[in-house]
């Protein structure tokens, strides 16, 4: 899980030793971003780390939903946490995300690709610069990490409001 920003250099060697190394099956997850080269320069980025198989989740529900069950790692790509959330339920994805986790795919992620991954995740609605009770919107992750939300660009933003006062 990675706040978002610049990532530690040894973020991606680790990643891919606990997947089972260089050969493990990266899949890069980046549906969270409005970038159209997000997916390339992710896979790019891995295999700059070693990654030997390293692919981008393929559109198509049922291409993507194989390509869930045959990862090793999968990589969630930073942007907004709403609009991976609704790619992940448009293609009725979100079962087949965790029972991929539950038998020992390793999912991970940077900024929106590490908020989605709690149980309840945070929208983006809230009041930041004030303590305004019930401004911060809560709806539901992949639930994959219970009991935390995760807020990214956490101290750039200025985002202690928010996790002070929320509604669910």
């Amino acid at each position: 899980v990675a706040g978002g920003g610049t990532l530690p250099a040894d973020l991606r060697p680790r990643a891919l030793e606990l997947a089972g190394g260089h050969d493990a099956h990266i899949l890069i997850v980046p549906w969270a971003s409005r970038r159209e080269e997000a997916g390339s320069s992710s896979a790019a980025v891995w295999q700059q780390a070693g990654a030997t198989e390293v692919t981008v989740i393929p559109d198509d529900a049922t291409e993507a939903r194989k390509a869930i069950e045959d990862t090793d790692l999968m990589w969630l790509v930073g942007g907004s946490q709403v609009r991976l959330m609704d790619a992940f339920r448009e293609r009725d994805l979100i079962e087949a995300v965790r029972k991929s986790h539950s038998q020992g795919t390793i999912i991970a992620g940077t900024s929106a690709g590490a908020a989605v991954l709690s149980h309840y995740m945070m929208t983006g609605k809230a009041e930041l610069k004030s303590l305004t009770r019930g401004s911060t919107e809560l709806v539901e992750g992949l639930g994959l990490w219970q009991g935390v939300i995760v807020d990214q660009h956490f101290r750039q933003r200025d985002r202690l409001g928010r996790l002070l006062d929320r509604k669910s």
